[in-house]
Formats: structure tokens, C-alpha cells, sequence
């Protein structure tokens, strides 16, 4: 009986060398077998996606306490949400708990969120994992989490920034495709 073949290992980047930014939404970068064009909020996305997953598979968020506990008014919907996601934003690193009226006490928001404004910042969240439809359960606000906390088109990014989000691509399992399948960079 022939031996079953191993799963397929998806394919690992080169090591990229970036050389510029263009229109401050994609890296140019050169490597061995040619040239890339990195979208660097993709990128970026795909890069927060798998660090927020396995430490979400590892129980281990990770949250950044705040200060002082946030009362945090939200709408019906949105405490439908939170209560309906509930465990799934604790384990992603949104720690908080209910309150007897319209708000939650917000006590940790994840490392990744770029946002001072905690409060707004959970609320805007719970309007975007409620209407992103694009990846199905509990990965669903791991995808929402890293698509709201990575760099934007837009954002300037120094050389030093722009090898570190390289390397962080080049380790990544999935590196071709951000959470929600839009690719991440396309090879010249």
C-alpha cells in the first residue's frame, strides 16, 4: 500500500527587501525571483489576523487592561451583539461586563486597536463584526479585529516599518490573502 501523501505546505514568500511606497498604499519590494507589489493594509490584516487567532486558540488574549473601567453606552443592537459575541470578543481580547441598562463596563480592549477612544472603539467594532458577513464564525471577529486595527491606505510608513510588516508576512502561514480573501500582494 502506497504511503498517503502529506497535506500540501502552502507556499512560503522569499525573503522580501522593500524599496519604496507607492501612493502610501502599497510596498514595493524586490526578492530573489522578481519584484512585489504588497498591499500593506492587506498585508497588515493578514499579519494581525493570525497573531490574534493563535492567541485565541491559545485561551491567551491579547488585551490591553485599561486604567480605569469604561462605562460604554451602547445601542440595542449593539448590546445584542455583545451579548450575542460575547465569549468570542473576550477571547479575541475585548474584556468587559454587562450592566443593568443600556452599556457595558469596559475593562480591556485588544493590543492590536490603534484607537485612544476605547469606548468608541469597541462601539464602531460591534457595528463591523455585526455587518461583516465575509468569514463565517468564531473567526469572523478575529478577521473584523485585523481588518479594523491594521495600517490603512494612506498611512505613511518609514523603511523600518516597512521591513518589519515584510518579515511579519513572510512568516505568516497564509500570506497570499488577507481573512477575507483579497490578496495581498501581487509578484512581478
Amino acid at each position: 500500500q502506497p504511503p498517503l501523501d502529506p497535506a500540501p505546505q502552502p507556499r512560503r514568500l522569499p525573503p522580501l527587501r522593500p524599496l519604496g511606497q507607492i501612493d502610501l498604499t502599497y510596498i514595493v519590494a524586490e526578492a530573489p525571483d522578481g519584484a512585489y507589489l504588497v498591499d500593506q493594509h492587506a498585508a497588515h490584516e493578514r499579519v494581525l489576523y493570525e497573531r490574534v487567532s493563535a492567541a485565541r486558540a491559545a485561551g491567551k488574549p491579547l488585551a490591553q487592561p485599561l486604567l480605569g473601567a469604561v462605562v460604554t453606552p451602547l445601542s440595542a443592537t449593539q448590546i445584542a451583539a455583545s451579548v450575542e459575541h460575547a465569549e468570542t470578543l473576550h477571547a479575541i481580547g475585548f474584556l468587559f461586563d454587562g450592566t443593568d441598562g443600556a452599556a457595558v463596563l469596559l475593562r480591556a480592549v485588544p493590543t492590536a486597536l490603534r484607537d485612544p477612544d476605547a469606548a468608541a472603539a469597541f462601539r464602531d467594532y460591534l457595528d463591523a463584526l455585526d455587518g461583516d458577513d465575509r468569514v463565517a464564525g468564531p473567526d469572523r471577529a478575529a478577521a473584523t479585529l485585523a481588518c479594523r486595527a491594521a495600517v490603512m491606505a494612506g498611512d505613511r510608513l518609514d523603511a523600518a516599518q516597512q521591513r518589519a510588516l515584510l518579515e511579519a508576512l513572510e512568516a505568516c502561514a497564509q500570506p497570499h490573502t488577507c481573512p477575507h480573501g483579497r490578496p495581498t500582494l501581487l509578484h512581478l
